[in-house]
């Protein structure tokens, strides 16, 4: 017998919540699928683009520091 034969779920995610966040979502904001999409992508590419500039920074100024 498994131990906690309730603990996974066969899919990735929970089809069901995963819905009902959605309809969450678009109920209280009103977007379209194409804001989400947007969203979605412009969070994708703004979090190694922040990691990157945050690397030049710091990159400048520890070169700084040593001359």
């Amino acid at each position: 017998m498994q131990p906690f034969p309730l603990a996974h779920h066969p899919d990735g995610t929970d089809p069901v919540l995963l819905e009902w966040i959605r309809h969450v979502f678009d109920s209280l904001l009103g977007w379209g699928p194409g804001v989400w999409v947007a969203a979605t992508g412009a969070v994708i590419v703004a979090i190694p683009v922040g990691i990157l500039v945050v690397f030049w920074r710091q990159r400048r100024m520890t070169r700084g520091a040593r001359r």
